[in-house]
């Protein structure tokens, strides 16, 4: 009984080369999870008359070399404490983008 060989290279050659990505995807995965992205951020936050009488008001503020959810949180934090003590017929609300 006689093996063919070129199978059996054909099938070990897959085997390996299915480590090695396995290995380097493995390796991506640690480094991305690792690494921390940073980058700038700007919060724009806008006051607004509900009745058009006055103009919008808008202010930003930039968090630069930030991580996203650390941006995330001071500007929901702008727009929680710019909504406090609001006087009625005046809208404020407060968006992050990434600059």
């Amino acid at each position: 009984m006689c093996v063919p060989l070129r199978p059996l290279l054909i099938t070990l050659n897959f085997l390996k080369m299915k480590k090695i990505g396995i290995s380097l995807m493995t390796l991506m995965f640690v480094g991305m999870t690792f690494s921390s992205c940073t980058k700038d951020y700007t919060c724009t936050c806008t006051l607004t008359d509900t009745s058009g009488t006055i103009d919008p008001v808008t202010a930003t503020a930039t968090y630069a070399d930030s991580k996203k959810s650390d941006a995330e949180d001071a500007c929901e934090l702008a727009d929680t404490n710019g909504q406090t003590g609001l006087l009625e017929g005046f809208t404020y609300s407060c968006e992050l983008n990434e600059d």
